[in-house]
């Protein structure tokens, strides 16, 4: 149900969904599917625009890449420069005609062959998907995306615990512990010389300190650390943006007090950060709430202080304190970079205690697909607690 253009309609593709593969995954951008088979093989549809062109298909050329109505030839001008390949069956240069002129806007693979196996982990941003294969090489496609070729060294060179991502911008956080972002630049200068945003502060996020959580709206992305400290880059500055041009008068910025995110006061260290759509929250150790961004988008809370004041949360959050109720104390939650208050930190349906207590697993990594006879198994379903008959998936609470 829902647009055809946007991925309602799976057309020719559903030769390849039929259930002769299992289908164990599918990722999904504002306009378009792609789905990771058992076989590692990744099959996208929907908007070209958003990801749902994973390799080239002349099914998407224009009717005026031909000839006349009958489509049996293609157009005479794309045999000559800049279109044209004397080594070519058809004397034409594929690759740049669908880059220049029919995938406009538009990334697609580096290699698109690369898409056909060995693919273990499939995400998705809002307009854009990015694969990871199992030899930890990455392939990315969606609206025109920045994905430089140092950041594609670095994500093969160690395995990915996590990846993060929201509107055209992805985050991967590395075995090291460390940051990498791609799919949209920062630092850059636009049209009128104006720097758009900060690059990623890479002394901050190299793994000396871990990260426990990533959260990404409004082109700006932040990072909260086991230290308490949130970490800033990206468009947005911490600060307040009023509603401008109240009474006919523009309203200043106000920029908040940097203690109460850099971790530097024990009472106001950070244990959990949000985001909503154009504002971001911090919890503190004490209690406390602190938002910044839009005003007209939750982000201006000061004048509900008094009611996010100290202990109003409701949370206990110091150190001897399991406000989960995970079976792991808040100190050794942030010793381990686990979230204090979520008792499934990685997602991967196994609780916290159960990963640190139990089954000696990371409890920030979802555990990675298994090969049998080349298909990759995902179903965890038959993992089991030590000495109990159920599920480990199964809660204790």
């Amino acid at each position: 149900m829902g647009d055809v253009g946007s991925g309602a309609d799976l057309g020719e593709k559903q030769m390849f969904l039929n259930g002769d593969v299992a289908t164990v995954s599918i990722a999904t951008t504002e306009g378009a599917f792609a789905a990771l088979r058992s076989d590692g093989r990744v099959i996208a549809w929907g908007d070209v625009t958003k990801g749902g062109a994973a390799e080239f298909n002349r099914g998407d050329l224009p009717s005026w890449i031909w000839k006349d109505e009958t489509k049996t030839e293609y157009a005479d001008w794309l045999k000559d420069e800049p279109y044209g390949d004397p080594n070519d069956p058809d004397g034409i240069n594929w690759t740049k005609v669908f880059q220049d002129l029919v995938y406009v806007g538009s990334t697609m693979p580096e290699d698109p062959a690369q898409l056909e196996a060995g693919v273990v982990s499939l995400h998705a941003s809002n307009v854009g998907f990015t694969a990871i294969k199992e030899d930890g090489s990455s392939q990315a496609w969606g609206t025109d995306m920045y994905f430089p070729a140092e950041t594609k060294a670095a994500l093969s060179a160690q395995a990915v615990k996590r990846i993060f991502s929201n509107e055209h911008i992805f985050v991967a956080e590395m075995a090291d512990g460390s940051l990498l972002q791609w799919g949209r630049e920062f630092g850059i200068a636009d049209w009128y010389g104006d720097i758009q945003g900060t690059v990623m502060p890479e002394e901050m996020l190299n793994g000396s300190v871990k990260v426990i959580d990533v959260q990404i709206d409004s082109g700006t992305i932040i990072a909260l650390r086991e230290d308490g400290a949130v970490v800033q880059w990206g468009i947005r500055d911490f600060e307040i943006i009023p509603s401008y041009y109240i009474n006919g008068a523009v309203n200043a910025r106000i920029a908040l007090d940097a203690t109460l995110l850099d971790g530097s006061v024990e009472a106001k260290k950070v244990v959990k950060i949000f985001k909503s759509s154009g504002s971001f929250s911090a919890i503190h150790v004490d209690g406390t709430v602190t938002t910044w961004g839009s005003s007209n988008d939750n982000g201006n809370s000061l004048f509900v202080q008094r009611e996010l004041g100290a202990n109003t949360s409701g949370k206990d959050f110091s150190a001897a304190h399991d406000a989960d109720k995970d079976g792991v104390m808040s100190d050794v939650e942030l010793q381990n970079g686990t979230s204090p208050y979520s008792r499934d930190t990685d997602g991967d349906g196994v609780d916290d205690g159960t990963e640190i207590n139990d089954l000696s697993s990371d409890p920030l990594t979802s555990r990675r697909p298994a090969k049998t006879n080349d298909v990759v198994a995902y179903d965890d379903k038959l993992l089991r607690r030590n000495a109990e008959s159920l599920p480990a998936s199964w809660l204790k609470y």
